[in-house]
């Protein structure tokens, strides 16, 4: 698996890191996923408004390095820690996957 920064060693990796750099066949299929869903045009849009609202913000100088432009529910954009970033728990998909099975 080439790559431009050098490897965490493998016992600091979380269980979905491991089983991504052992799995070529998952590897492969993560990749396939993530770029299909990159390329929709909803995202594509997304992806252009946070371009623009970070480039503005670089112009102004409001632009908060460290931190991502985020989404909110009102269509909106904010800067918010990136740990934070990880998925907006808003859609129905979202809370399926993320809710606590009884």
């Amino acid at each position: 698996m080439p790559s431009s920064k050098p490897q965490k060693p493998y016992a600091l990796l979380s269980r979905t890191a491991k089983y991504y750099r052992d799995s070529k066949k998952g590897r492969d299929k993560h990749r396939e996923t993530s770029n299909r869903i990159s390329l929709r045009p909803a995202e594509k849009a997304r992806k252009a408004q946070r371009d623009k609202f970070n480039n503005d913000n670089k112009k102004s100088g409001t632009y908060k390095e460290g931190l991502d432009a985020s989404h909110t529910k009102s269509g909106f954009l904010k800067y918010k820690d990136s740990s934070e970033n990880r998925g907006a728990k808003i859609t129905s998909g979202d809370l399926r996957a993320r809710s606590k099975k009884k």
